[in-house]
């Protein structure tokens, strides 16, 4: 992006503006700050059964209960094998699951695990359980770190 803005010779501004222009078209600094937000907010999201961003999730059934001891899986919500935790949470994102692509122009940030959707919007026979939501506050960051990238070129 090019913009002149001279007064008496002074182009300061146009420099400024393809600085902001350059970085840009690589937001990648930018990007891993985020993803790395995301990924530790949505590791508070299942550590706190969903009182972190969603208000809680719906508790489990008894008969769930009773069969997840009974097979010896592990008994909080979202969490009998944890697949789906390790798929949405890994930082090293080392997790095949895990869909974290990260380029220049683009943050993608998932889960490859088809029934993640089922629990992200819920269903006629399962409640909503939403392991992927951010606070308010986290939603404002995550527009404030490419804000201050492109103004600044910072990322903390």
């Amino acid at each position: 992006m090019r913009v002149l803005f001279e007064v008496a010779g002074d182009v300061q501004l146009n420099r400024d503006i393809v600085r902001v222009g350059q970085r840009a078209q690589d937001m990648t600094p930018a990007f891993e700050q985020v993803a790395e937000l995301w990924i530790g907010e949505t590791a508070v999201q299942f550590v706190t059964e969903g009182r972190h961003a969603s208000g809680g999730w719906k508790p489990l059934k008894q008969a769930t209960i009773d069969a997840k001891r009974r097979d010896g899986l592990r008994p909080e919500i979202l969490r009998a094998h944890d697949a789906l935790y390790r798929s949405l949470t890994s930082p090293t994102q080392t997790d095949p699951n895990m869909v974290l692509k990260i380029t220049p122009g683009e943050l993608d940030y998932g889960s490859k695990l088809d029934y993640v959707k089922y629990h992200q919007r819920g269903t006629r026979n399962m409640p909503q359980r939403r392991p992927v939501e951010f606070t308010e506050k986290t939603r404002r960051d995550t527009i404030k770190i490419p804000q201050r990238y492109l103004l600044t070129g910072e990322t903390a």
